[in-house]
Parts: structure tokens; sequence; C-alpha cells
């Protein structure tokens, strides 16, 4: 499954039907609504955060990071700044080296051997989510930071 519409879809879309994976792969598309992409993400048995190492996704916390760890699934991201400053490894995510395949082929078989500890991440990853992204937080440590430098 592969949710989203941005820059690399059409591309996804040839390379499914030039593999033949049409039947095995669902593209939503754009999904105007926090609610549609939950739906999505929550039949889900694993969520991808896939970012390629550019310099245009250095330090980038891409959406699909939040949404993914809020819904207690296992998370499975790329090891870039940003991304790994939030996910630790083996504990409320799982890291790949970025633009290796075999060691995203790996993490994935690692998730896959062992349902009780990706469900116990994905447990941790979704306590991670509201302690890294919770808006009333942020807006108590920005104040406390602003009310230091005046």
């Amino acid at each position: 499954m592969i949710i989203g519409g941005a820059g690399g879809e059409a591309w996804c879309r040839r390379e499914i039907a030039k593999r033949r994976l049409g039947d095995q792969v669902v593209m939503t598309g754009w999904l105007p609504t926090k609610p549609d992409v939950n739906r999505w993400l929550n039949a889900m048995d694993a969520v991808l955060v896939h970012r390629r190492n550019s310099p245009d996704n250095q330090g980038i916390i891409p959406s699909a990071l939040y949404n993914g760890m809020s819904t207690g699934r296992p998370v499975v991201a790329a090891g870039l700044p940003g991304i790994a400053e939030v996910v630790r490894d083996g504990v409320d995510g799982i890291l790949f080296a970025p633009d290796d395949g075999g060691s995203f082929l790996t993490t994935l078989e690692r998730v896959a051997a062992d349902p009780a500890a990706a469900e116990a991440i994905g447990r941790a990853g979704a306590a991670r989510a509201a302690e890294c992204f919770d808006p009333s937080l942020a807006v108590k440590v920005h104040g406390t930071l602003i009310q230091k430098m005046i």
C-alpha cells in the first residue's frame, strides 16, 4: 500500500505496472484528511517511512513518521538525520540505511520474523509520537525558550 500523491507517484505507478504488481499494490493517491490517512494506516501491519538520502531530505521529519507512529504499528524508517532523532532503532521504530536495498530488505524480514517484538515496538512508537509531537507540549517548550531569550 502506498499512501499519498507526491512527486514520486507517477514513477511508482510505472514501476508497479512494469513489474505486473497492480493486483498486489494499492495506491491511494492524495488523501485530503487525517481520518482518511489513518483509515489506511490502521490497515497496515507496519508503516514504511522512506526518504532518499539527498540534501533536501536532511533533517526533515515527515508527517508520515508522526502519522505512522501514532497508529501503534511498527514503523520502518530511513535512518536519515531528523527521522533518526525521533526513532530509537529497535525501541520505538526500526531504521534501515537510506538508499540501501539490502538493509531495507533485512529490516522488513526482521519485522516479519518477530511479530511480538514488532507489536511492542509499535506500542512504544505510539508513546514516542505522543511525547515528540504533542502540540500542547510544543507550545509550552517553545514558550519557555522564548521567555529565556527575552
